[in-house]
């Protein structure tokens, strides 16, 4: 395991996914990324580790409530209270208040204005993810919104994000980056008519991969589906958008291909 990562307010630092079927995940997700699955124990409430190599990537817990199960992004912040009252006054929903997860650190989870679902972490014992931006990792975060405009207002007033209109996408996308970062780490996405009226707001979590085609397929053979792609983004690289056996959505991308 190398060294920790350090990450800036507002930057992406976990994703976890809440299942209704932690095995069945845990074995799918383990053989498509390579991850070995490690639990925190009785007391964690079945919370488990995604580790690759030994570093923690990701996390599998008990879905909560109905719906479809879903990966949800963590954003660090050095004060979850603060953050949630700045969500709150910019028109976003507390749906988790700010909680204390024994000494590994401090989260709270929301809905934006458009109604998609985000936490945040405030570091203690555990950082975050032991590695990023890497096969295995993750690496991309995308807001699927109907409203580009508000959504990207909202997180600019909660995380001081910088935004810049991009090209990607037909130029109905916008690249973010938190305050002290030099690189983008998402985007947002304005759905157009070729999204369902029921496809709600959403963030997509991205994990890195060495070969879409190849990782699309062995998803398939895995029980899980192709939803778009793969497909190549122009001068970035290549991604397939991808459903698990429990019906969660998340892509891969291979940078550069």
């Amino acid at each position: 395991m190398g060294d920790k990562l350090t990450f800036v307010p507002g930057q992406p630092a976990w994703a976890d996914l809440g299942t209704p079927d932690l095995g069945a995940a845990t074995r799918f997700y383990g053989q498509l990324l390579g991850w070995t699955v490690e639990s925190g124990g009785p007391d964690a409430g079945g919370y488990a580790m995604g580790k690759l190599d030994g570093d923690d990537v990701a996390g599998f817990g008990p879905q909560q409530g109905g719906g479809k199960p879903y990966w949800t992004p963590y954003f660090a912040t050095p004060d979850t209270d603060a953050t949630a009252a700045a969500v709150k006054d910019a028109g976003g929903q507390v749906m988790v208040p700010p909680m204390d997860i024994f000494s590994v650190g401090r989260m709270a989870m929301f809905t934006d204005p458009e109604g998609a679902t985000f936490s945040v972490w405030e570091a203690k014992d555990h950082h975050g993810a032991d590695r990023i931006q890497a096969p295995g990792a993750i690496t991309w975060f995308e807001h699927y919104t109907r409203d580009a405009t508000a959504t990207r207002s909202f997180y600019e007033s909660v995380f001081a994000w910088t935004c810049k209109e991009s090209s990607i996408g037909g130029g109905n996308y916008t690249e973010f980056r938190p305050v002290g970062l030099d690189r983008d780490f998402g985007g947002i996405m304005q759905m157009g008519a070729e999204f369902p009226q029921e496809v709600p707001a959403h963030w997509l979590v991205y994990f890195g991969t060495n070969d879409c085609d190849a990782s699309a397929a062995k998803a398939t053979e895995l029980g899980g589906k192709v939803v778009h792609g793969p497909q190549d983004i122009s001068g970035v690289g290549r991604f397939v958008v991808l459903e698990d056996p429990q019906g969660a959505v998340f892509a891969l991308v291979s940078w550069g291909a």
